[in-house]
């Protein structure tokens, strides 16, 4: 599964004085049950193909995407809906990554790997963590991208009981105050393996199902670190069938990356508005992300934007041509300020919201809530 770390590691790879080939490609079936991926790579062979061959590209992007049909033919699980691939022109380097969730298909060369759309899928794609317990037994699924990562299992036996419990009188009173007693101390243990997981997997939110009973009682044992983060409760067994368990949360979990985004949003338009460590339009964000005081980017989905940068000290820029204003080096053209403004951000380690294109029209696509 990606993750940030995959992006940052992007970033941070050196590809040399060769040009890098980004593909993403829609690996998902349509109605008619195909993959209509070949039609996009064929389409792009057949444009490279019409540029003359003094510049030096028909004939490597050809090789890559070769080498990418032979890598889907060898390597791609069919499970998964979208594929990446970088690629050097000169092929010293090759990587690709699957994924369960799709992608728009595109085909970009430049200076480095197109990242954003990855940023993309990371930010929208929490990983939660969901626990499914009753008084003796605990399931836990890791779930990302509608995709079990991880699956446990902890059962404990019950303790047998007293022959001669009978309904009611003392006997029975002792008999449900040890199958009591006996609950809480397996809550116990199943919260010490809950915060061993919580080490491992570090979810960024919980789902707990159970009866209201068991669920009730179990959180009382939770620690602050996991019960603050629980965002839904729910009726289920421990023994519902792991992939209905997922199947019935994804519009939960659609719904909850709804909220936040507009939370976002909503958070941004107030603060431009008062003028509170907030700014909006491409101009502010750029400057106050190289100033290092973005904490959080909220940008519109696809954003179209170009700019340019400068030759000398390489700060970007809304503007194309003249000089840079901080340092008086030409700036050079052909610059993706949205891929720009998300490299800056993920370099930072600030948070990046993607949104909906006409919700951020009034913000001109792209805003910035700022640390200071």
């Amino acid at each position: 599964m990606i993750s940030l770390k995959d992006v940052r590691r992007l970033i941070d790879t050196d590809s040399g004085d060769s040009a890098v080939l980004s593909l993403y490609l829609d690996m998902s079936i349509n109605s008619d049950n195909k993959r209509t991926w070949g039609i996009f790579l064929s389409r792009q062979r057949a444009g490279f193909a019409e540029l003359d061959s003094a510049n030096g590209r028909r004939e490597p992007v050809a090789r890559i995407l070769a080498r990418v049909e032979r890598w889907i033919d060898e390597e791609f699980r069919p499970g998964n809906r979208g594929l990446a691939i970088f690629a050097t022109i000169d092929g010293a380097r090759f990587e690709a990554l699957q994924f369960p969730v799709r992608v728009e298909n595109r085909l970009v060369i430049g200076d480095a790997p197109l990242v954003w759309p990855l940023r993309e899928l990371v930010e929208t794609s929490q990983r939660h963590a969901v626990v499914l317990v009753d008084r003796r037994r605990m399931r836990v699924l890791t779930v990302c991208m509608n995709t079990i990562e991880d699956e446990l299992l902890i059962e404990k036996d019950e303790h047998p009981a007293n022959h001669d419990v009978r309904a009611g009188g003392e006997a029975a009173s002792n008999y449900q105050n040890r199958k009591a007693e006996e609950a809480r101390s397996f809550f116990r243990e199943f919260v010490s393996v809950l915060q061993d997981h919580q080490r491992r997997w570090k979810p960024d939110a919980w789902v707990l199902l159970g009866t209201h009973e068991n669920t009730t009682h179990f959180r009382e044992f939770l620690p602050t670190s996991i019960n603050d983060h629980v965002v839904h409760v729910a009726a289920a067994s421990v023994d519902d069938p792991a992939a209905n368990i997922v199947a019935r949360l994804s519009g939960f979990f659609d719904m909850q990356a709804l909220r936040a985004r507009a939370q976002s949003v909503d958070q941004l338009r107030e603060r431009v508005r008062t003028g509170h460590y907030a700014v909006a339009g491409v101009d502010d964000a750029l400057e106050q992300l190289q100033e290092g005081k973005v904490e959080t980017l909220v940008i519109a989905r696809g954003l179209d934007s170009s700019g340019g940068k400068c030759t000398q000290c390489g700060f970007v820029l809304a503007r194309r041509s003249g000089s840079c204003p901080y340092c008086g080096g030409d700036v050079r053209d052909g610059i993706d300020l949205a891929e720009s403004m998300v490299r800056i951000a993920t370099e930072q380690e600030a948070d990046v919201a993607f949104v909906e294109t006409d919700i951020m029209r009034e913000l001109d696509g792209v805003g910035a809530l700022l640390r200071f």
